[in-house]
């Protein structure tokens, strides 16, 4: 039974830079080759900064292929959607894993470039310029949604949960990721990089980066969401069942205590898993 809130284990969703060498061993692309891709992009900089970061999303793709397979089965074979792609880690990561991946997003970060490095080294990979709102795709498509960090991004989440229920195939799963504002409070503001900005009331803190501090952010944020529960509402009315992972050392200290874990869960999550009931 897929249970909300209920604990998944943080196997795969770990914090550090780079998964365990071991996972490199049975893919079509290792992560040197990765990085040398990021760092010839011509589009959004090449300094050390933005391709650590890129390489940090194949990363953390990596895991969560991982993840993926340890509790649902292989991902060689399945179709994937990366939506808001980007330079296209995650969908990179999916990809290394066999998996036939589509990589969207509303901008083109240079797609021909990832689909003629795709092509080099054998990835399954296309991409497609579209709005994750109104997806070109037919009913039951995907057996796997990437949905990270674009929930705080869109206008109207419901249609985004809509979208991703009806593209998913009944027992296809979707990670969805948006930041915890407790952890920003605790730690600092994803999106500006300012620690103690998510003291201020959500409608300020934007005023007050960009206007005090001088520092701007080239997408809107339209939400900031106190609780997984709250993430997971529309996509719950759209016919999905989701659960959120704290994962790592945190989940470690506070597993011992049922009411510390569950207020875990719905307050300082790192990941959230949909499931389209089968």
């Amino acid at each position: 039974m897929f249970e909300e809130f209920g604990s998944l284990g943080s196997a795969g969703i770990e914090n550090s830079p780079a998964p365990a060498a071991a996972i490199f061993r049975s893919l079509l692309v290792e992560q040197d080759e990765v990085e040398q891709y990021f760092a010839g992009s011509t589009i959004g900089g090449s300094d050390p900064a933005c391709v650590a970061w890129r390489t940090h999303c194949f990363c953390e793709g990596l895991r969560y292929a991982a993840y993926f397979q340890d509790h649902f089965g292989s991902v060689t074979n399945t179709n994937v959607l990366d939506l808001a792609c980007g330079w296209g880690g995650h969908a990179i990561a999916f990809a290394a894993h066999g998996a036939a991946v589509t990589a969207l997003d509303m901008s083109d970060y240079d797609f021909l470039r990832l689909e003629r490095f795709s092509d080099e080294f054998g990835l399954n990979l296309q991409t497609q310029t579209a709005d994750c709102q109104c997806l070109p795709f037919a009913d039951g498509t995907f057996d796997i949604v990437i949905a990270l960090h674009v929930i705080e991004h869109i206008e109207q989440p419901q249609l985004l949960a809509r979208e991703v229920s009806r593209v998913l195939r009944p027992g296809g799963v979707c990670f969805l990721a948006t930041p915890a504002r407790l952890l920003s409070i605790i730690g600092v503001e994803p999106h500006y990089g300012v620690r103690g900005l998510a003291l201020l009331p959500f409608p300020v803190q934007g005023i007050v980066a960009r206007k005090l501090l001088g520092i701007n952010y080239p997408f809107a944020i339209t939400a900031q969401y106190l609780s997984a529960n709250s993430v997971i509402a529309p996509f719950r009315q759209a016919g999905l069942r989701g659960q959120s992972i704290v994962g790592g050392r945190l989940e470690q200290c506070v597993l011992r205590s049922p009411l510390l874990h569950h207020l875990a869960l719905n307050f300082l999550w790192r990941l959230i898993v949909l499931n389209k009931p089968a």
